[in-house]
């Protein structure tokens, strides 16, 4: 399909470009003194941008199948069948989050039996976030991979939002997707992690949850697998 629409779109241009050699002629014939209007460099360049972005954008959606998961080979980073290696951030980092515990709980689980239950408190403060954090990923080369997939069990009876950040490379770079919006009940949240750089040093990963209504809270999140 990718090879097919490349051509049409080659070809398009390619008549485009003969039909204004044509018109061209045909205006001198007619009227030597009205000025030809010439097709930039600049309008092709556009031309083959706005052909190939249609084509790229064609080719993302063929990248998800009917359950809106994203195509390709999963790596499972983190189960919590073999114990708990993340931590809240609470104070450590002095820059105001309000995660409070974790801790693996069999009350919930996808991949396997356990879960890991993040508690959380909340000042109400604006852009407000509690963090929970793991310093020993499973794998630390990620290179190539494209979106990053969790499973959240949210049992509160409001929205909570929910980000995930990459720290990477000897800089500790700062690798933050887009947030998504979890509703009550259990869901599979997908986030794009193909423009973060220095994949293959994945040095921390983080789970954030963004503001809350209520004082204090918990979610459960589970299955933490890195889509290549």
């Amino acid at each position: 399909m990718k090879k097919i629409i490349f051509a049409s779109i080659t070809a398009a241009f390619l008549f485009s470009l003969i039909a204004c050699g044509t018109t061209s002629e045909i205006s001198e014939e007619v009227n030597e003194n009205q000025p030809e209007a010439p097709v930039t460099e600049e309008i092709e360049e556009n031309a083959e941008d706005e052909g190939i972005e249609a084509v790229i954008e064609e080719i993302e959606i063929s990248n998800f199948d009917e359950n809106g998961l994203p195509i390709g080979e999963y790596v499972c980073m983190e189960d919590f069948e073999d114990g708990n290696y993340w931590m809240p951030v609470g104070s450590s980092w002095n820059d105001g989050d309000t995660s409070i515990d974790d801790e693996t709980t069999e009350e919930w689980g996808t991949a396997g039996p356990t879960s890991l239950k993040c508690l959380y408190t909340t000042n109400h403060a604006e852009f407000e976030k509690a963090g929970f954090y793991c310093d020993a990923p499973l794998e630390s080369d990620w290179t190539g991979a494209k979106y990053v997939v969790v499973d959240v069990n949210n049992p509160n009876e409001y929205d909570i939002t929910i980000d995930i950040v990459l720290q990477t490379g000897d800089n500790w770079g700062w690798n933050q997707a887009e947030a998504q919006v979890c509703p009550p009940g259990v869901h599979t949240l997908v986030f794009d992690i193909s423009k973060a750089s220095d994949t293959d040093q994945i040095i921390r990963m983080i789970v954030y949850l963004f503001g809350t209504p209520e004082d204090s809270g918990y979610f459960y999140f589970d299955n933490y697998r890195v889509v290549f």
